[in-house]
């Protein structure tokens, strides 16, 4: 009776390092296998920081989005209150726990609205502030004209002149009234001819508006005053 050939073990795959050389080895040409055998440790430490980066960007995008979506969802909340403490306090905690969302850097300029509303004028400019910080675009010239309106009825005319002007040029949408604030805080400081080109900007971009009349007025007043004051000079 014939003796049963007995196969052979195959060999055991290889685990760690070895395995994964020759799973990459297999099936390549002489001169892939060649070079792969030189470097293959740096090729697969490159693959595999680029797979480890993958999953953490993924990770970490998916953690931003949920972040994002928890910080819209309160400050969607926190509008639909009514009274004006607890709206600050929800305002408050939001920039609180999520300040790098873009949530919470809208719920800052609505926070200064309010703040001002509630009549805090020190924590509304600086809410304001803020703001300006951390918006950009028409939103960020938004806040800027907070500062310059709260400046202004703390009598901080300088300050409140500066905000203006620079929400004028930004050029977002806000340039017409900025002039005309201009105008008004430029004349109460006694910079006449600031105060008439600044309303002369108005009457430029808003050559329509219904303050036309008021403006043209103002004007042929600062400049017969402006008149008076050379003629008085040369009297001297």
């Amino acid at each position: 009776m014939a003796e049963k050939s007995v196969p052979q073990d195959t060999e055991a795959p290889k685990e760690g390092w070895e395995g994964l050389k020759e799973e990459l080895l297999s099936s390549l040409p002489p001169w892939a296998k060649e070079f792969l055998e030189k470097h293959a440790r740096e090729i697969i430490s490159a693959i595999l920081i680029i797979v480890l980066g993958v999953a953490l960007w993924s990770g970490y995008s998916t953690y931003s989005h949920r972040q994002e979506a928890s910080a819209a969802a309160l400050l969607g909340q926190a509008m639909r209150l009514e009274n004006s403490k607890e709206k600050i306090s929800a305002l408050e905690k939001l920039i609180k726990e999520h300040a790098n969302s873009h949530a919470a850097k809208q719920a800052k300029l609505l926070l200064a609205a309010e703040l001002r509303e509630s009549g805090n004028l020190d924590k509304a400019k600086a809410a304001f502030k803020s703001a300006a910080a951390s918006l950009e675009g028409p939103l960020r010239t938004s806040a800027v004209m907070g500062v310059g309106y709260i400046s202004e009825r703390q009598t901080n005319l300088n300050e409140a002149a500066d905000s203006y002007r620079q929400a004028a040029e930004k050029k977002d949408g806000f340039e017409a009234v900025a002039y005309l604030d201009l105008g008004r805080v430029e004349s109460a400081l006694g910079k006449t001819q600031a105060a008439i080109d600044a309303y002369n900007q108005y009457l430029t971009l808003a050559p329509d508006s219904q303050l036309l009349d008021y403006v043209r007025y103002k004007i042929e007043n600062l400049s017969a005053s402006t008149q008076k004051q050379a003629e008085a000079i040369k009297k001297q």
